[in-house]
């Protein structure tokens, strides 16, 4: 309880300060390589196709953007449709099963396989909207210091409490507390966390020696990676726009696996 009141006065004091994002003033979104890497593994076709078409909509030279859809289940299927796009398909399972590292694995076998300055993690149900590089990219060209740039998860559909109640339009989504108040708090003594998804990386901070790549050893990589980051020396920035619209879990048991591992990845 004393622990939990120490945090409590802390992330008040937080919520109160200036948000530092507002000192960090956006250049124009120059032209530079940018890989896009899409993570899957068992999800499903209309899901990643969905996320692939918005990719396909991005503002941005065409000539810069690299996509990798780096599938864990070695699916023909969805090496089909990654072609069909145009975009490049990369699978570490193609002779043996190797799902080591789970996802944070999935995603330092396409760093492997990539090269441009910048990264742009999107889970595979996370559609873009076309501005999504425009409006976090900036940010990276005027700080050659600052390790990642992270943006809200926002959803089409209701989170379990606002369907199973009928209260769509009485309660925020139950993740909107952590993205509109405990982010923006976090800027300002450069804690952002990342989340695995709608984030802007520079390469030279995941390929620091302190940091390795993506954690493989903690379930939740995206916590982990972002501090390593951050430890090694770099810093953080949350902008609170929405770039990306995905799908929020909506039964459940699955509501209760997420935030059990969520939990777990954070303790450990």
């Amino acid at each position: 309880e004393i622990i939990d009141f120490i945090e409590l006065i802390v992330i008040y004091f937080n919520s109160i300060t200036k948000n530092r994002s507002n000192i960090y003033k956006k250049q124009e979104c120059k032209a530079t390589d940018v890989d896009i890497i899409i993570p899957t593994i068992n999800e499903d076709l209309s899901i990643i196709k969905r996320t692939l078409d918005g990719i396909k909509k991005v503002d941005f030279d065409r000539n810069k953007l690299h996509i990798y859809v780096t599938d864990d289940g070695n699916r023909k299927e969805i090496e089909e449709l990654t072609n069909k796009f145009g975009f490049t398909y990369l699978t570490r399972c193609k002779k043996t099963k190797n799902n080591k590292g789970a996802k944070a694995g999935n995603l330092n076998f396409a760093l492997k396989n990539s090269s441009s300055e910048y990264i742009l993690i999107l889970d595979c149900d996370m559609k873009p909207k076309k501005d999504i590089l425009n409006k976090l990219l900036p940010y990276m060209l005027n700080d050659e210091k600052l390790g990642f740039v992270q943006a809200p998860q926002s959803f089409v559909n209701p989170d379990i409490f606002q369907y199973k109640f009928k209260v769509y339009n009485d309660i925020p989504n139950d993740q909107n507390y952590f993205y509109n108040v405990l982010q923006n708090s976090n800027n300002s003594i450069n804690a952002v966390v990342m989340c695995g998804t709608n984030v802007v990386i520079r390469r030279e901070a995941l390929e620091n020696k302190q940091v390795n790549g993506f954690d493989e050893d903690v379930i939740a990589e995206d916590f982990a990676t972002g501090m390593l980051i951050q430890n090694a020396g770099y810093k953080a920035l949350y902008v609170n726009e929405d770039v990306a619209e995905g799908y929020e879990e909506d039964s459940l048991y699955g509501f209760i696996k997420q935030r059990e591992r969520w939990q777990r990845g954070c303790i450990r």
